[in-house]
């Protein structure tokens, strides 16, 4: 089971994107659970067609990956702000999306940790 402190050390080590697309551990989306997502992968984006036509995250650039997670119940793409779970028993996607900070000093600290 995904958790809040897990979804939390998933922004926090994925906090940047990779320096080099290799390092995104592409190979995940290829487990055979997710079949039934048609997921394709070329050299620029990701496709996922097992999503809507009209979804945010039916194309996904590979540039706006951050990384790709593997748990025993699902893949998660990791973007900036949000984190796409893709079921691995077969029910579909979830999407965690991050919330922004509420206060002054939490909106500064938040802005010195994108720096």
């Amino acid at each position: 089971m995904i958790t809040k402190h897990i979804i939390d050390s998933i922004y926090k080590q994925y906090s940047h994107r990779p320096s080099d697309s290799n390092q995104l551990n592409i190979r995940y989306l290829f487990d055979e659970s997710l079949d039934y997502l048609d997921i394709n992968v070329d050299d620029t984006q990701v496709s996922i067609g097992g999503l809507d036509a009209h979804s945010p995250f039916h194309i996904i650039p590979i540039q706006r990956i951050h990384g790709i997670a593997k748990f025993d119940s699902a893949i998660a793409i990791v973007f900036h702000s949000s984190i796409l779970f893709l079921n691995r028993n077969g029910k579909g996607v979830d999407i965690h999306i991050k919330q922004p900070p509420k206060t002054f000093w939490q909106k500064i600290k938040w802005w010195f940790s994108r720096q």
